[in-house]
């Protein structure tokens, strides 16, 4: 096959030579289960690379798959793989071990130590008991309004719902302990 000019999407070499292993064995892994269970197929044909820097094209530009330039693998192919390597888990693993690398590479250790996680309210159930359903302290009220509008309760018993949700925030709301190190 001819070599083809270089899209802004494909993977460097550097690149290439991290994610490669992974792939190869994972085609490998295939081969070696169909030929140990007798089933006859057709040989890979397609390049790894060409295959994953299509995949890659499709991500980065948002054309659809049937509009991959002819210089790729047929876009049928791409997405057999693209389906078997998301099904497989293939790409969670490669983030996981590319994330590792990165991590080990700046001194830090290869799993992280802590996580944040951020929010937003969103509707909820509306037949959830108010006591259940939490709070938002940053808006001061529940989950379920997300969106401003008048308030339909009077105000002494919004107020009172008020005091009772920073109450319960206050009191369920865990405070931040800085890592003990030994």
């Amino acid at each position: 096959m001819t070599e083809r000019r270089a899209y802004p999407s494909d993977l460097s070499d550097a690149r290439w030579a991290l994610i490669a292993p992974r792939l190869t064995a994972w085609r490998q892994a295939r081969t070696d289960a169909r030929t140990r269970l007798g089933i006859k197929g057709r040989t890979p044909t397609h390049d790894l690379r060409e295959i994953f820097n299509a995949i890659l094209h499709v991500n980065r530009t948002g054309i659809a798959r049937r509009h991959l330039p002819h210089d790729f693998p047929p876009h049928a192919t791409v997405y057999g793989y693209f389906a078997l390597w998301s099904k497989e888990g293939i790409f969670t693993e490669l983030n996981y071990q590319l994330t590792g690398l990165v991590r080990d590479h700046h001194g830090r250790t290869i799993e992280p130590t802590a996580s944040i996680m951020d929010t937003q309210s969103v509707k909820t159930s509306t037949n959830v008991p108010l006591g259940t359903q939490g709070t938002d302290a940053g808006k001061n009220r529940r989950p379920q309004t997300r969106h401003h509008h008048r308030h339909p309760r009077p105000a002494a018993r919004r107020d009172r719902h008020r005091r009772l949700a920073r109450r319960l925030t206050d009191e369920t709301t865990p405070t931040w302990r800085e890592p003990q190190i030994t």
